[in-house]
């Protein structure tokens, strides 16, 4: 409805647009239309404030306007109050309210300053988050590689130990096998030996 009014009002369709106004109104009293909600704004004091200004009821223009504008501090819809807050000073100026539209005007922008810091804030801190995220990440895969360098070490310090263990026990079995083939020649020697003196022997003199 209210859409609907604010097209009509655009087009200069004033009887059309009283006409969803006094609709949204009669809802009004029946239940209360918040000003936000999951299922859309219901600007409806902002709304009259457009039918007014319109009409040429300045009066009414800024009774409504400064409604709006308090139900939106109320309700802490800051966004929604900066909007009534900027179209109040220029209203101000209009009626030649001087003060009262240069005091609208340095609250907004005293809270768009504000505002202006808060978003600066969360970037900086969306920023640091993201940067230790990625450090810690980078800390991590530092770690992973380190831990594979030693796994590598180790296996190689491994591999060489089992290398010099087989190394070892060749030559072992070597040495064992070149004193056994030793001993054999040895007896063998002296086996020839006892023959030759035993045959020396026996023949005779």
């Amino acid at each position: 409805m209210l859409t609907l009014a604010g097209i009509h009002i655009g087009k200069g369709q004033l009887d059309s647009a009283h006409h969803y106004l006094a609709m949204a109104d009669s809802l009004e009293q029946i239940e209360h239309l918040p000003l936000y909600s999951a299922k859309g704004n219901i600007e409806l004091d902002y709304y009259h404030y457009l039918y007014q200004r319109a009409s040429g009821d300045v009066p009414g223009a800024l009774a409504s306007l400064e409604n709006a504008l308090r139900t939106a501090q109320q309700g802490r819809l800051i966004r929604f109050a900066q909007k009534y807050r900027r179209e109040l000073a220029l209203l101000y100026h209009d009626r030649g309210s001087i003060q009262e539209a240069w005091e609208q005007q340095l609250t907004y922008a005293q809270v768009n300053d504000s505002l202006q810091k808060q978003a600066d804030r969360q970037k900086v801190a969306a920023y640091e988050r993201d940067m230790k995220e990625r450090l810690n990440e980078q800390e991590i895969q530092r770690q992973h590689t380190e831990l594979k360098q030693q796994r590598v070490v180790l296996y190689a310090a491994g591999s060489v130990s089992l290398l010099l263990v087989v190394l070892a026990l060749v030559v072992v079995r070597n040495n064992r096998s070149n004193n056994g083939s030793t001993r054999i020649l040895d007896q063998a020697r002296q086996c020839r030996g006892q023959r030759a003196v035993q045959s020396s022997s026996s023949w005779p003199t």
